[in-house]
């Protein structure tokens, strides 16, 4: 997290002048490169005892790392092979054989396998959607010094027609760094880095500073960041619903059916395609679930941008936008504390389309961390759609679940 100067509680209009370019390319993934370079060396640390040949003409192409990806993700979700890392490392070394001779690669392939069979192990034993084709092709490349970022767009088909899709970007090594050699990959993946805990990545990196901690008690600011009490919020639980309940419910005096159509619909649109329109932070989950549901009919509620009761997009340099705008947790204390435009779903099945859901990594939604929509279901399991890694129609069922609450928000 950015630390705040000491000019931070001052008014925006005072800070206005302060904004700068933003360093765009790479910032987000650069950042996530530092976070998991000590997970990926330490599940690679064989490497580490044999002893290292000058591999500095190692290159990996972006066409094998798609293919290999491709690979893994048909093994896993539709041959359902619960295969070992040597076996792996064997089958893949067989269909992109050009890898075979790339020790360090093939490790690397592992460390994802391992990644993706930890997504996909409550997917399979959930059981109600199958994947019936995965692919795989290189959809943009960025380099930045001795690191080649390749995002990959995967598809995986459902049994019921639908597409999950993604935009999965990965740090490929092209020279040393660190521990790192050329020839290793890994995943960038947004599940994986978790964002701050505080509002995320709402001000541009160069612009305007992030709050620190201690501007909670700051007694110059007009507003607490976080009320002293908050009130309860019960989470809502993941059980699958019986074959008897539907999702869905009463409509309230919130969007029209027509309404939340429109949501969902700007968000399938936009999923892979960022509408250009708006800023895109590092973090955009809830920038994105704002613009969906300015699409479906919110509307700005002008106000002071620290202010939990206030909800706009300006796209002015400087202050773009509330907090509550592009931060999981003050759109949180915005949609059902503060303005009640939302209310909640005890279950998260019963998410409708437009509907959103969020989680946080512990018990509290002042540490929420994600922001999705609801852009369809199969078999009965929700379809979210969301940014950072851009997603398009990816089953409940396949996010992982593990120490986070959820909270399914009607709108």
């Amino acid at each position: 997290m950015n630390r705040a100067r000491r000019d931070d509680a001052l008014e925006p209009e005072a800070r206005a002048g302060e904004a700068a370019p933003r360093r765009r390319a790479g910032v987000a993934l650069v950042s996530a490169l530092t976070l998991l370079t000590g997970l990926l060396t330490a599940t690679v640390s064989t490497a580490s005892a044999e002893p290292q040949r000058d591999r500095r003409g190692v290159t990996l192409a972006e066409a094998d790392l798609a293919g290999a990806v491709e690979h893994i993700n048909r093994e896993i979700y539709v041959e359902k092979q619960n295969t070992s890392a040597a076996g792996l490392r064997r089958s893949v070394g067989k269909g992109v054989s050009r890898l075979a001779a790339e020790p360090l690669a093939l490790r690397s392939l592992a460390v994802e396998a391992s990644r993706i069979a930890d997504v996909a192990e409550e997917f399979r034993a959930d059981g109600r959607i199958e994947v019936t084709d995965v692919d795989a092709s290189v959809d943009s490349v960025v380099t930045d010094g001795g690191v080649r970022f390749v995002t990959l767009h995967i598809a995986r088909t459902l049994g019921d027609g639908q597409v999950w899709e993604e935009l999965q970007p990965f740090a490929v090594i092209d020279a040393p760094l660190g521990t790192l050699q050329p020839g290793q990959f890994f995943a960038v993946d947004g599940e994986a880095v978790q964002y701050d805990r505080v509002p995320a990545e709402l001000l541009d990196l160069d612009s305007v500073p992030k709050f620190d901690p201690a501007e909670f008690t700051d007694p110059d600011l007009k507003t607490p960041l976080v009320p002293a009490t908050d009130p309860a919020v019960a989470p809502s639980s993941t059980e699958p619903l019986a074959k008897d309940e539907i999702p869905g419910g009463i409509e309230t005096q919130a969007l029209s059916a027509a309404n939340r159509t429109k949501v969902k619909n700007y968000a399938l649109k936009h999923a892979l395609s960022p509408n250009r329109s708006y800023h895109e932070w590092s973090q955009d989950c809830t920038n994105f679930v704002s613009q969906s549901l300015k699409a479906g009919g919110w509307k700005h509620d002008l106000g002071w941008y620290r202010s939990d009761g206030n909800w706009w997009y300006t796209g002015n340099v400087g202050i773009r936008a509330s907090w509550t705008w592009a931060g999981a947790p003050n759109f949180f204390r915005f949609a059902r504390i503060e303005s009640k435009r939302a209310t909640g779903w005890s279950n998260v099945y019963q998410l409708r389309v437009g509907d959103i859901l969020q989680y946080a990594n512990s018990t509290s939604y002042n540490n929420m961390v994600h922001s999705m929509v609801t852009t369809g279901h199969s078999r009965g399991v929700p379809l979210l759609s969301y940014h950072t890694s851009n997603t398009k129609n990816k089953p409940f069922t396949a996010m992982n679940s593990k120490g986070r609450t959820w909270w399914a928000h009607k709108v």
